[in-house]
């Protein structure tokens, strides 16, 4: 098995900059094999202490095999959920720019938005786009705890409603 991940992780390795299909691709393809090294790291360095058993990591400077993919997988398929919301960015930006004068109905779209832009997407533009002290950020940056050695970039193009409605909506604060 450690042949198939060190594959899998060595795939990604070799990207630069990803587009969110592969990505999805990349995920549909390893979400078993993701459960397994889920099922084989979770059960490693169990302690019973107080009645109860907790999970306490052998060593904080390494990770296995199987919690970097576990780790890589995770952080790309909470990505994806952020960006099943692109369709929805696109379509309140259309909505926008057709009623940007009437500063009664922007107070409304604001409002209806609040929520998803500020508790779901609260991090998105540090999170993804805040990782040059220059300030040169184009492509969004995957950061991985378990996977530091990953240096993995998704196409901007891919979120660009998601990225121009967090944006737009920071105007008006």
């Amino acid at each position: 098995m450690h042949s198939i991940i060190t594959s899998e992780l060595k795939y990604l390795a070799n990207k630069v900059l990803i587009r969110m299909e592969e990505i999805e691709k990349w995920l549909s393809r390893n979400k078993e094999l993701r459960d397994r090294c889920f099922q084989i790291y979770s059960s490693q360095h169990l302690y019973f202490i107080d009645s109860q058993y907790l999970r306490l990591p052998d060593d904080l400077s390494s990770s296995t095999l199987e919690e970097k993919l576990v780790d890589v997988y995770d952080t790309l398929d909470e990505l994806k959920k952020l960006h099943s919301k692109e369709e929805y960015f696109k379509r309140e930006l259309t909505s926008y720019y057709q009623n940007s004068q009437n500063i009664k109905w922007i107070s409304k779209w604001i409002a209806r938005n609040e929520t998803i832009a500020y508790q779901e997407f609260l991090m998105f533009l540090i999170d993804y786009l805040d990782y040059d002290d220059n300030e040169n950020e184009y492509h969004l940056k995957l950061f991985f705890l378990n996977s530091k050695d990953l240096d993995l970039y998704v196409e901007r193009d891919d979120f660009c409603n998601t990225i121009k409605f967090l944006e737009t909506l920071d105007e008006h604060y």
